[in-house]
């Protein structure tokens, strides 16, 4: 089964500089794996708490019934900055490592 590594690194720097919703099948399957692969339990999502001005990072509890937890020190004005941000933080959950451009 298909898990993104290290050395897909120049792959997943292309999330940040393509604004979707087309990508490459390479981008296209690591986010497969990101959205759908991934346990349920920590993993990091988006909630917009302002109407299309604010965005915080969440990560799930996976516990059917408990709340998700809102990381109030996450929280972005620009959706594209938000996603990006937990495209990162995917990543190092996944990889093991940082993600910098």
């Amino acid at each position: 089964m298909y898990k993104p590594s290290a050395a897909e690194r120049d792959v997943a720097l292309q999330f940040r500089d393509a604004p979707g919703p087309t990508y490459s099948m390479e981008l296209q399957r690591m986010l497969d794996y990101f959205r759908s692969a991934m346990p349920i339990e920590g993993r990091y999502v988006l909630a917009c708490t302002i109407p299309n001005r604010e965005w915080k990072v969440c990560r799930l509890t996976g516990v059917r019934g408990r709340a998700t937890v809102i990381l109030d020190n996450m929280r972005f004005d620009n959706q594209r900055e938000a996603e990006w941000e937990v495209f990162k933080l995917r990543w190092k959950q996944v990889v093991g490592t940082e993600l910098e451009a």
